[in-house]
């Protein structure tokens, strides 16, 4: 359970019983927190975005910055991955003492499931829709995704201080965050700063756009 701070982005969810404000859902793979009393049957919204005061897991300190990870029982928030999933980061730091503390949901994260890569992986097109994680890596970490067909996409979220790298195959290309200016041919862009994301989407065939992104990447070199 979780009470509004600021306001985010929202997703259509319709309680098939009573459901207070500040709630914890999942719609599907995308998970958020509802932000007004709903009625059973009544048409709403889940906020995927915004800061929320929550339950912290009880004896567990929480630091400023770092990923907050939701039990996945739903019964609090850590900053372990085990047996929980991460939605978002710890806004302020707070005793192991303390009962409740804020998270930052981060969009790339309640968007559409999560898939953590510790090592060099080559995604597939059912991995489209989901958040490429790097949490837990100790060295670089290279995405290769699939062909770049029309509609599908990628979250990629840098997880530890190494550089996570999607990777264009064949022929494709990707377009640098800053600028969309697009890269070489089968080349990767990368970043190294825990907390820097890109959203990377074909509209083209070909052709991997960015659409959003946090922190500096660079093309390869």
């Amino acid at each position: 359970m979780g009470s509004y701070s600021t306001e985010g982005r929202y997703v259509k969810y319709t309680p098939s019983e009573a459901t207070p404000a500040g709630t914890e859902v999942l719609v599907g793979k995308r998970f958020g927190f509802v932000p007004s009393d709903l009625a059973a049957n009544q048409r709403g919204s889940i906020d995927t975005e915004g800061v929320w005061k929550v339950t912290k897991v009880a004896g567990a300190a929480t630091v400023d910055g770092e990923l907050a990870y939701r039990l996945n029982d739903g019964s609090g928030w850590q900053m372990s991955a085990a047996g929980a999933t991460p939605y978002g980061k710890f806004v302020g730091d707070q005793e192991s003492a303390d009962t409740t503390c804020k998270v930052e949901l981060i969009p790339s994260l309640t968007s559409g499931g999560t898939k953590t890569i510790t090592e060099d992986t080559t995604l597939t097109a059912a991995d489209s829709g989901k958040t490429i994680s790097s949490v837990g890596a100790a060295g670089a970490v290279v995405a290769t995704l699939p062909a770049a067909v029309p509609g599908l996409e990628f979250d990629f979220y840098v997880g530890a201080a190494q550089m996570l790298r999607p990777k264009a195959a064949g022929t494709d290309v990707i377009g640098l965050p800053s600028t969309g200016v697009a890269g070489s041919a089968g080349e990767y862009i990368e970043a190294n700063a825990v907390g820097e994301t890109v959203r990377l989407k074909c509209m083209v065939a070909g052709v991997w756009s960015p659409l959003g992104y946090s922190g500096t990447w660079a093309h390869q070199t």
